[in-house]
């Protein structure tokens, strides 16, 4: 209702009737529910409390609001009144939004609930008798303090269905606001910056008596660029606040598992970053827990039975879920949980749930501790080429295929499985390295790792060729900068019918790839024979980037022939090493021809 000479006057004793009744309703939150409708639109009021919740409006409570006297077609007759209520159609000056307060600094972080104070306690606490300042000036305006008391549902309802037509859509919020930034002129930005902010700190210096103390740097802490990081954290951290706390839930952007074994469990999830963390069963939320940044909330006595599924949102900011290694689970995935530092799966528990079919979305790139140990149907490779953080990885007892691990990761534990692929660059830290044998090892890749990585992989393939007769199971190979101490030669002849692998990590049909030292000794480390034939072999196979270090023997093939060039024995001889007479074959005869006769001289 526009106001006029005529209705001017309606207004005014309306508005001052319901002041009166505002302040009727102070610490009665009962009588604010029942009667509220006879005065205000609700939803255009409870949006502005979720619009100051959301912006942490601190300055938007009760000053810089506009009210207006609106038809609501939703309302009942009321005598004098009509369908008329009063509603918020404006807020205005805007600039304590994101947690800034008038001078433009940052005041408060995000996940500021209403009537919170700076000691991080809240006037709706029971017995609160804090005296610290609130973060939103005029906190306990009777309208806002009750409609958080008394109309708690009813903002969840709300905040949930704007939410799902993309009202608190950060991603939208934060783009929006970047394109309306970016058509500012950006010399005219610089100066405005310059003339506000930095020309008073070079013109106006403070003096006492004669003396110039220094300069005025009032205006330099509101000097805060273009904000856009300090919108996109913010807008980005409260969204998944405000989710939480109102009950907004996407199954899709959750963290999944399931869990084909009957039981209760308590479960305990570490949060990245403060938020509201919701538990979730099949489709239906258990609960929502507050929890601040870096602490562990317990979910109490969740009940699972066969093919129960669980969500917990917000995915992204889960850090760890636990225990998930001893109740069956037979999927899991963290697609978007780029904070989750710990994935401990498996256990000592055997799981024999798992999907065969399935592997493990983790895509965290602090990622530090991985275990599907005992998830025996567990078949699938593992690509851990972006868990650059990884510490600790246990796959045993599993079916992991090919196994890929990051370059230069810290990792300090390995134990795998009988893997069929295994990829390791750049592991200087490893302390424990084991396998359940190597007879499944079709693709091997082990470059500029440490001596614990090269001596476990040698000790393996040299275990395998020592116990079978068989070539050895793998297909392709590289050996990059390796430092192998092997007891004798067996292991090299195998490796000479293995292909290799490039650069480019292509498979290749050359003789695979090997770099660094091999030394053939004996357990005390003496240096055994090798004999030059066999050294110039291996030479020409892998070049000079292998050192091979062995006591050379040189070794000669005596070969007794016959007149027609027919070997009658054969002997391989060292150099200096003589035949002895016994085993020098007998002389050979031949059968006279029309010319001549033959007697055998001597050898």
């Amino acid at each position: 209702m526009e106001p006029s000479d005529e209705n001017l006057q309606d207004c005014i004793d309306k508005w001052d009737e319901t002041v009166a009744w505002v302040i009727s309703t102070k610490d009665n939150p009962t009588k604010f529910y029942n009667e509220f409708s006879n005065y205000f639109v609700q939803d255009a009021m409870l949006y502005h409390f979720l619009f100051v919740e959301y912006f942490s409006a601190y300055d938007n409570v009760s000053k810089n609001t506009f009210y207006s006297l609106d038809y609501d077609e939703r309302v009942s007759e009321r005598t004098g009144w009509g369908k008329y209520r009063w509603s918020i159609n404006k807020a205005y000056d805007w600039d304590t939004l994101l947690a800034y307060d008038n001078d433009g600094k940052s005041l408060g972080d995000y996940g500021l609930d209403y009537g919170e104070l700076v000691d991080g306690t809240s006037i709706f606490d029971a017995n609160n008798t804090s005296t610290a300042r609130s973060y939103f000036n005029a906190v306990d305006n009777p309208i806002w303090a009750n409609i958080k008391k008394a109309f708690g549902n009813e903002l969840s309802a709300l905040y949930i269905n704007r939410r799902g037509v993309g009202t608190w859509d950060s991603v939208g919020i934060i783009n929006k606001w970047n394109n309306y930034q970016n058509q500012r002129p950006h010399a005219a930005m610089v100066r405005d910056a310059y003339v506000k902010y930095i020309y008073p700190y070079k013109t106006n210096g403070v003096i006492l008596d004669t003396d110039r103390l220094g300069y005025d740097d009032n205006y330099l802490g509101r000097l805060a660029g273009s904000k856009i990081y300090q919108r996109q954290q913010y807008l980005t951290y409260q969204t998944h606040y405000m989710d939480g706390k109102y009950g907004y839930y996407n199954i899709s952007s959750s963290v999944q598992f399931r869990t084909n074994t009957p039981n209760t469990s308590n479960y305990t999830v570490k949060s990245y970053a403060k938020t509201f963390m919701t538990f979730i069963k099949d489709t239906q939320p258990i609960s929502s827990k507050k929890v601040a940044a870096g602490d562990v909330v317990e979910f109490s006595n969740i009940v699972s039975g066969n093919n129960t599924t669980f969500y917990i949102t917000p995915e992204r900011l889960v850090q760890f879920i636990k225990p998930l290694n001893t109740i069956g689970i037979t999927t899991f995935a963290a697609a978007g949980s780029l904070k989750l530092l710990e994935a401990e799966l498996g256990g000592t528990t055997v799981n024999t749930s798992w999907n065969a079919n399935d592997g493990i979305a983790i895509t965290s790139q602090i990622l530090k501790e991985l275990s599907i140990r005992n998830i025996s149907n567990f078949s699938q490779a593992l690509n851990l080429s972006a868990q650059v953080e990884l510490i600790t990885l246990d796959t045993r007892d599993t079916n992991a295929g090919n196994i890929i691990l990051a370059s230069y990761a810290p990792l300090t534990s390995i134990q795998l499985n009988a893997c069929t692929g295994l990829t390791m660059r750049n592991l200087n830290k490893v302390e424990t390295f084991t396998m359940q044998g190597i007879q499944r090892l079709a693709r091997i890749i082990v470059e500029n790792c440490n001596s614990i990585v090269n001596t476990g992989i040698a000790n393996y393939l040299q275990q395998y060729v020592t116990t079978n007769t068989t070539n050895l199971p793998l297909r392709n190979a590289r050996f990059i900068n390796i430092n192998w101490s092997l007891p004798n030669t067996q292991l090299l002849e195998k490796l000479l019918l293995v292909k290799g692998i490039n650069n480019n990590n292509e498979d290749t049909n050359t003789t695979c790839i090997i770099t660094g030292t091999i030394r053939i000794e004996n357990a005390a480390h003496q240096l055994q024979e090798v004999s030059l034939i066999d050294y110039n072999r291996y030479k020409d196979a892998w070049g000079d980037n292998l050192t091979i270090e062995c006591n050379i023997v040189r070794e000669y093939t005596v070969n007794f022939i016959d007149w027609d060039n027919r070997v009658i024995r054969s002997f391989i001889k060292r150099e200096g090493e003589i035949i002895p007479y016994g085993e020098i074959p007998s002389g050979p005869s031949r059968a006279p021809d029309e010319q001549f006769t033959y007697t055998f001289d001597s050898w």
